[in-house]
């Protein structure tokens, strides 16, 4: 059996055999209970039991129980045979659970991840939910490969937070713009599938090598660009004499996206990140980011954080950032200043989470604006709420939910420009 399946078989079942006694009858509830102790064998038999005669057929809860004595036993063959007869049993968390621990021993951890995220899914009790949380994390641990699928739908007032004004003028002469250069309102949909295979997975480093797959569209435009990048990233954990480790994290990007409207672009990137834990359960970051987007625009980005949680359980997170933006195009110049800030209270009698978001932005340009004089400065205001559900998943996807304002005012009235977003997004790992 896998590394960890058969060493949390039994914890397994000792849980359940309390949650689940009162939905078995006598003969189920004695076989779990041996399953609860290791006692595969006695089990099996005790299963068997009812196939005295060809006129009795053993309901699928007891096959699903036989599935479970077979795999304890080593015998996964029978056990595959059992599950796939045990499908219409009425406990479709333990059937999920036998079919994660079956791919679990055949080392299809991707598949066992799957069965596990299902069996989290359908559970109705906490101890069921925590079980199958954790053979799913250790699932996704153990694995060479690690798979992501993104989900979004953002309806906005603001797609392309521009100016709702029809007229501008330019050296006291009015011009009308045209429709794509004023605010845009509609629905924005996006996807993005990627993969990555673990080339380094111990205790203490880690380095994966994917790719992505993107496209994005828009209501009245149909498919808008997509994507293809591929990605290097890992982790290693530095002993400290101290204290905490530190976590070192890189990585590195290339992409190539094709806007429908306009020639393909490439972009290529690189960071690197130390983290700690400090005192207090509190974690300081610092993360220096440089990428290029085209031939002709580089940025460089440098931010420091700090996250921790408060007595009464509130989260919280702070940082500020300094980026740099080098091009020959004037109104892509620039150098910005960055202050976020968010928080995620601890209530734990309502059903989701919630947390608050705010941002600052105060970005000024390096070249005077063609047409309008001067330097351009803006000046950027964005806040919001997340709201996700603490258990509840669709289609094994985590669902969220935000709401977000943002406002640009800038010394160009042109600029100026106010945003309402309301963005679904769905995420899961598989």
């Amino acid at each position: 059996m896998s590394r960890f399946a058969l060493r949390n078989l039994r914890r397994n079942f000792a849980i359940l055999a309390l949650c689940l006694a009162p939905c078995m009858s006598s003969a189920q509830s004695t076989a779990a209970d041996m399953l609860s102790q290791g006692r595969f064998a006695e089990a099996l038999a005790l299963t068997e039991v009812t196939e005295v005669t060809a006129d009795i057929r053993p309901s699928p809860d007891t096959v699903l129980l036989r599935g479970f004595a077979y795999l304890g036993l080593g015998r996964t063959a029978e056990a595959q045979a059992a599950a796939e007869q045990a499908k219409l049993a009425h406990n479709q968390f333990l059937y999920m659970m036998l079919r994660g621990h079956i791919a679990a021993k055949l080392e299809q951890l991707n598949i066992a991840a799957f069965w596990y995220r299902r069996a989290y899914d359908v559970a109705n009790q906490p101890d069921q939910k925590a079980t199958a949380a954790n053979f799913a994390r250790t699932a996704k641990g153990s694995r060479k490969w690690v798979w992501g699928v993104e989900f979004g739908v953002r309806e906005s007032n603001n797609l392309n937070l521009a100016t709702t004004a029809d007229t501008v003028e330019l050296g006291g002469v009015p011009f009308t713009l045209a429709d794509a250069a004023k605010a845009q309102s509609g629905t924005a949909i996006s996807a993005a599938f990627s993969g990555k295979y673990k080339l380094v997975n111990t205790a203490n480093s880690l380095l994966q090598l994917g790719a992505v797959v993107q496209v994005a569209g828009q209501s009245g435009y149909g498919v808008t660009s997509k994507s293809l990048g591929v990605t290097l990233d890992g982790q290693r954990l530095m002993p400290s004499e101290t204290g905490a480790p530190y976590v070192l994290s890189y990585g590195a990007s290339v992409s190539r996206s094709q806007p429908t409207t306009d020639d393909a672009s490439s972009y290529r990137g690189a960071h690197f990140q130390v983290s700690r834990v400090i005192d207090g359960g509190k974690q300081w970051t610092a993360r220096l980011a440089t990428s290029q987007n085209g031939p002709d625009q580089t940025d460089v980005s440098l931010t420091l954080g700090l996250a921790g949680q408060t007595h009464d359980g509130l989260s919280y997170s702070i940082s500020t950032s300094q980026e740099r933006t080098l091009s020959d195009n004037a109104n892509v110049a620039a150098h910005a200043r960055t202050v976020k800030a968010s928080a995620q209270p601890k209530f734990d009698s309502l059903p989701f989470t919630m947390s608050v978001f705010a941002e600052y932005t105060q970005r000024s340009f390096d070249r005077e604006t063609p047409f309008f004089g001067g330097m351009r400065s803006d000046e950027l205001t964005s806040f919001g709420i997340t709201v996700a559900p603490r258990e509840y998943t669709l289609v094994g996807m985590a669902p969220s939910l935000t709401l977000r304002k943002t406002t640009r005012a800038s010394n160009i009235d042109v600029n100026d420009a106010t945003s309402v977003d309301v963005f679904m997004g769905l995420r899961n790992s598989f």
